[in-house]
């Protein structure tokens, strides 16, 4: 699922689209499938041991699960902080 959501935006940028578009992009493709992740994370997280490492990782999603998705409503904003993150790793490093 999350490679799906992926193409997605792989799709958005290659086809240089526009915030607006981006957006009307997501909530007909990403959507659909950010509901079922919601719908399987919901199910699961009923059948799995709270202290876990994936019943943490459920259990971190499910509380933010509003946030996490907020991405679909915005065309300007990105799907992950992959970019600030590979910015500010020299300086959390300690090698700036």
């Amino acid at each position: 699922m999350i490679q799906q959501l992926y193409a997605i935006e792989r799709k958005a940028k290659q086809d240089n689209l526009s915030p607006e578009k981006i957006k009307e992009l997501r909530l007909e493709e990403s959507l659909p499938i950010i509901n079922e992740m919601g719908k399987w994370i919901f199910e699961e997280i009923k059948n799995t041991l709270p202290k876990s490492q994936i019943g943490k990782a459920m259990g971190y999603a499910y509380a933010r699960w509003d946030a996490l998705s907020a991405y679909l409503y915005d065309g300007n904003l990105l799907i992950d902080n992959n970019l600030v993150e590979n910015a500010i790793r020299p300086v959390a490093l300690g090698y700036a």
